[in-house]
């Protein structure tokens, strides 16, 4: 987003200075529906979303590692798990249409959880894993627990596939000396 709006207006810090208070109300709509997503209404919330908007973790990271200050992932990573969690996946008996932008949906989030941060991939998985147990000691049945694995496995493999250009690179231009011998 930042590089794409730098290129575009020509300005260096645009983009990330967008990136960075876009963020704020970015996580606060995402952490609501979170929230709600948990049973919790009305003020209360509200009040917890936009608390765990501004925490200090948002704005004391944002100049040193933007990214992972956005929160946003970690949002969706969360709201990805909640949604396993309700069985949804499997009891989701509506109209075909209905249903292509339901996993339309799981697809975008795995996708913004897969590249926009690996300790959030780490994070989602991890919680992926401890639902999927949960489900499991809940007798969900073996077919449920194929499908509401699969957004997991695919945050993995599209995690994966965003590390091939850097492997890349690192293959086609590696350091002159080791680690050991740089420090």
């Amino acid at each position: 987003f930042a590089m794409i709006v730098n290129a575009v207006t020509d300005s260096t810090f645009l983009g990330i200075n967008l990136l960075i208070l876009l963020s704020f109300p970015l996580v606060a709509v995402l952490a609501y529906l979170t929230i709600r997503m948990t049973g919790l209404k009305g003020p209360l919330a509200i009040a917890l979303a936009v608390a765990f908007a501004v925490i200090p973790f948002h704005w004391g990271r944002a100049l040193g590692h933007t990214y992972l200050s956005t929160l946003y992932s970690a949002v969706v990573g969360l709201a990805l798990v909640l949604l396993v969690r309700s069985g949804l996946f499997t009891h989701l008996r509506t109209p075909l249409g209905r249903r292509v932008w339901f996993w339309a949906a799981i697809v975008v989030m795995a996708i913004v959880v897969a590249w926009t941060g690996v300790y959030y991939v780490a994070f989602t998985l991890i919680l992926g894993v401890a639902v999927l147990i949960w489900r499991f000691a809940h007798r969900a049945p073996a077919r449920a627990l194929a499908v509401e694995a699969a957004p997991f496995a695919g945050i993995g493999v599209l995690a994966a596939v965003g590390f091939v250009p850097a492997l890349l690179t690192l293959r086609s231009d590696p350091p002159l000396a080791s680690l050991g011998e740089r420090m």
